[in-house]
């Protein structure tokens, strides 16, 4: 197939159409769009058999029953919403929306295998959904299948490669692959589509910190809080950077912005001992580790730091 021109994969595809074989026609449309991914014909037809292969009477819910599974999963219930939507899988086998909610729901309460065999369900039902694939790659990344899930997301871009969201899951993927390269193309992919995406912004400045381009990071997590300014992480990773580049100050000043935000932060405290103590500030970093060991008192580390911070006070004992 990989050797047809595009207009006899076009020719093979109706072929298959006028013989009544639907799965195979949309082999070849798919084969099309993974290597002209904009191909507006294909993606017309593989739609149109969509719409073809699911009368929305026989193989779908009515619209209402979606409409109160999807208020039941907003409202955070989702032991109630397993439990419907798996009744509503038997009754409408081929309902893929259903599929997708079931999977995400099971994704919520933490049971991957369950939400991955849902989500894998969405993408054979549908097999040029943009979204199945990503939650599909979101759960498979969860389960450390780190190449699977950048392959999810690979088909996920390919039927729709205005998806920000499948850009950026791919980036993270790719950052905890350590593939950081990669990591940052598929970032700025994200953005360009979507610049107002803090979490990408977010995604990016990490990225370049374990590149140690610091200055670089801050700028990516001033970008996310200029845009989202209660992101108390964002603050907290600033702050990091900017203690690598020794400016104390401003990284106390950013955590401190954590704290103000999310006041049980134990890193925000640990980490603005470790700053307050490079200034000198001994009492002032005491207090921070004493607050870092009051939210989480098997902090080793925070115990650690404040036994060099006694010593520097002369407190041997």
């Amino acid at each position: 197939m990989v050797e047809l021109s595009l207009e006899q994969a076009f020719m093979r595809a109706d072929f298959h159409i006028e013989r009544g074989e639907v799965s195979e026609a949309r082999k070849f449309y798919q084969a099309i769009l993974s290597a002209v991914p904009n191909n507006e014909r294909a993606q017309q037809a593989l739609t149109a058999l969509q719409e073809e292969q699911s009368p929305a009477d026989t193989q779908s819910p009515p619209q209402e029953v979606i409409t109160q599974l999807l208020n039941l999963y907003n409202s955070g219930n989702l032991e109630a919403v397993v439990e419907q939507a798996s009744l509503l899988t038997e009754q409408y086998p081929e309902a893929f929306v259903v599929w997708n909610i079931l999977g995400a729901a099971n994704k919520g309460l933490g049971d991957l295998d369950k939400a991955s065999q849902a989500f894998k369900k969405v993408t054979k039902l549908n097999p040029s959904l943009a979204d199945g694939f990503n939650n599909l790659g979101t759960v498979l990344k969860d389960q450390g299948k780190l190449n699977s899930a950048i392959n999810a997301f690979k088909k996920a871009v390919t039927f729709n490669p205005n998806s920000a969201e499948a850009h950026n899951n791919m980036g993270s993927t790719f950052q905890e692959q350590g593939k950081l390269k990669k990591a940052i193309e598929a970032y700025s992919k994200a953005l360009k589509l979507k610049p107002s995406y803090t979490t990408a912004y977010y995604n990016m400045g990490n990225t370049l910190q374990e590149q140690e381009h610091f200055k670089e990071a801050i700028e990516a997590y001033k970008t996310a809080l200029s845009i989202e300014p209660s992101y108390a992480e964002a603050y907290t990773n600033m702050g990091n950077a900017l203690e690598r580049l020794g400016r104390l100050e401003e990284a106390i000043e950013a955590f401190n912005n954590t704290i103000f935000l999310k006041p049980d932060h134990v890193d925000a405290f640990y980490n603005m001992g470790n700053a307050l103590q490079r200034l000198g500030k001994l009492q002032e970093a005491e207090e921070a580790y004493i607050n870092a060991l009051s939210l989480k008192p098997n902090y080793a580390e925070a115990y650690y730091s404040m036994g060099n911070t006694l010593i520097g006070q002369g407190r041997l004992e």
